[in-house]
C-alpha cells in the first residue's frame, strides 16, 4: 500500500450471487465519477467483466464474458493490486469467497454487504467481522421491491430494488450510500491525485494531460467521450507538443481514446500514462511482430475476412506488466486492417497499438456497447477515418489459435 496513505480505503462490495453487486458497483462508480471523486473500481473477478457489462445489449453480454477462474495466480495478483493500491477502491469480490480469498479480505478496510436472505447477511457479516472490515451498509437486495430506508446513523441499512444489469436506477437509497462514500473517499482522493499529478510535473520532459483539461480545453460538456470527438482530441494533442517532450496521460477514459492519442503522437513522442491499478506511471511495451502471440496470461484467436484482422483476445483481466517485456504479436497479413477484441488494461492496449503502427493500413478498438463494432483509432488511409466505425467479424471457433 502506497507508504503517504497507509490508511487508503478499500470498499469491499460483499453478498452472494446474483445480489447485484456487478451493477451496484457500476452505478456507485458512474455517480462518484460525475462527482469528480477519484477512486478506481476494481473487480476482483476473473470473468472479464467492466463497466461495458452494464451499458451493452445483454444479449451480447452474455455472449462475450468470459468466465474464468479464482486460480491461486489470479488471487495473487488482486491481493497485489489491493495492497498497492495509489487511489480508494471499490471492491466486487464475487459471491462465493473461500478460505484462499482471505488475503483479499485482509487488504480492505470497509464493506458493504448486499443480501436477498437473512442467512446471508449474518454470513457475510460473520466474513467481514472476521477480518477487520468496517461494515457501512447493509442493504436488501429486492428486484422488484421497495425503496426504504430503516437506519441511518451508524450502519446504513434499508432495501434497494432495481440492481438489474443493463438498466440505471435513480434511488434515494442509492444516494445516501453514495454520501457515504464520498464521505469515506474525498479526503484521500483529492491528496492522492495532486501527490500523481506532481510525480510528473516536475519533470520538465513531460507534458502531463488530465483527460478531463482535455475536454475542457476542446469546449466539451459532460464527462463521457465520444468517438465522434477522437479526430479533433488528436489534432489538439499532436500541436501542443514541443520536439522532445513526451505526453503523460491521467485520468479515466475508454480504451479506444487512449489507443487513439497513443497513436496520435508515435513515433516522435514518448508516451507515459497512469495506472489507477497499482501500477503509477508506466510506458507502453515495446511488444515485438512476430509469428505467434506470447502475452503470458492472454489466449488470442485471429479471425480474417476480406480486409481486416481481428485479434481477439480472452484471459486478460488480470497480467502481470512487470514480465511481459518479451510479449510478441503476429503480423497481419496485407492489405487488412486490424481491430483489438477483448478485454485488457489499457496499457496493453496502447502498446499493441504503437506497436502495429506502420504494420497495417488502419487499427480500431472494438467498443461492446456498440454491439459488434469497433471504433478506429489510427488510419494511414482517408477510408476509414478516425472517429469512424467499422463492423467486427464474430468470433467462431475454427479461427487459427495464435
Amino acid at each position: 500500500m502506497n507508504d503517504d496513505f497507509p490508511t487508503l480505503p478499500a470498499l469491499m462490495l460483499g453478498g452472494p450471487p446474483h445480489a447485484g453487486k456487478s451493477v451496484l458497483l457500476y452505478h456507485l462508480t458512474h455517480a462518484l465519477h460525475t462527482r469528480n471523486i477519484p477512486h478506481y473500481a476494481l473487480r476482483a473477478c476473473p470473468d472479464g467483466e467492466g463497466n461495458w457489462a452494464n451499458e451493452a445489449d445483454q444479449a451480447l453480454v452474455q455472449e462475450i464474458r468470459h468466465k474464468g477462474q479464482f486460480t491461486n495466480e489470479f488471487i495473487a495478483l488482486v491481493a497485489r493490486d489491493l495492497q498497492q493500491r495509489i487511489l480508494p477502491l471499490l471492491v466486487d469480490i464475487g459471491g462465493h469467497p473461500t478460505e484462499k480469498d482471505t488475503p483479499l479480505f485482509h487488504a480492505c478496510t470497509h464493506g458493504i454487504i448486499l443480501y436477498h436472505e437473512l442467512p446471508d447477511l449474518e454470513r457475510w457479516r460473520a466474513l467481514m467481522a472476521s477480518n477487520g472490515l468496517v461494515i457501512i451498509a447493509e442493504l436488501h437486495s429486492d428486484l422488484r421491491g421497495v425503496d426504504k430506508l430503516e437506519s441511518t446513523g451508524g450502519v446504513l441499512r434499508g432495501t434497494l430494488s432495481g440492481l438489474e444489469r443493463g438498466q440505471m436506477i435513480q434511488s434515494f437509497v442509492l444516494d445516501a450510500l453514495l454520501e457515504r462514500i464520498i464521505a469515506l473517499f474525498a479526503p484521500y482522493a483529492e491528496a492522492a491525485r495532486r501527490q500523481h499529478l506532481g510525480a510528473l510535473h516536475s519533470e520538465p520532459n513531460w507534458h502531463v494531460l488530465a483527460l478531463n483539461e482535455l475536454r475542457t480545453a476542446l469546449g466539451l460538456d459532460g464527462h463521457e467521450w465520444h468517438w465522434t470527438e477522437l479526430a479533433r482530441a488528436t489534432r489538439h494533442v499532436q500541436t501542443m507538443l514541443s520536439p522532445g517532450t513526451g505526453l503523460a496521460l491521467y485520468g479515466r477514459g475508454p480504451a479506444w481514446l487512449y489507443a487513439a492519442l497513443a497513436a496520435a503522437i508515435a513515433p516522435e513522442h514518448s508516451l507515459r500514462q497512469f495506472d489507477a491499478n497499482g501500477l503509477s506511471w508506466i510506458s507502453p511495451l515495446a511488444i515485438q511482430i512476430g509469428r505467434v502471440v506470447t502475452i503470458p496470461g492472454l489466449n488470442a484467436v485471429a479471425i480474417s475476412s476480406t480486409n481486416v484482422t481481428v485479434l481477439h483476445f480472452t484471459g486478460g483481466t488480470r497480467l502481470n506488466y512487470h514480465v511481459l517485456g518479451t510479449a510478441e504479436v503476429p503480423v497481419i497479413p496485407a492489405p487488412h486492417g486490424l481491430i483489438l477484441d477483448g478485454p485488457m488494461p489499457l496499457w496493453l492496449v496502447t502498446s499493441l497499438v504503437q506497436a502495429y503502427i506502420g504494420q497495417v493500413p488502419w487499427i480500431a478498438v472494438a467498443e461492446p456497447r456498440l454491439g459488434r463494432q469497433a471504433i478506429v483509432v489510427w488510419s494511414a488511409t482517408e477510408s476509414p477515418a478516425i472517429g469512424s466505425i467499422c463492423p467486427v467479424p464474430a468470433v467462431i471457433s475454427t479461427g487459427n489459435n495464435m
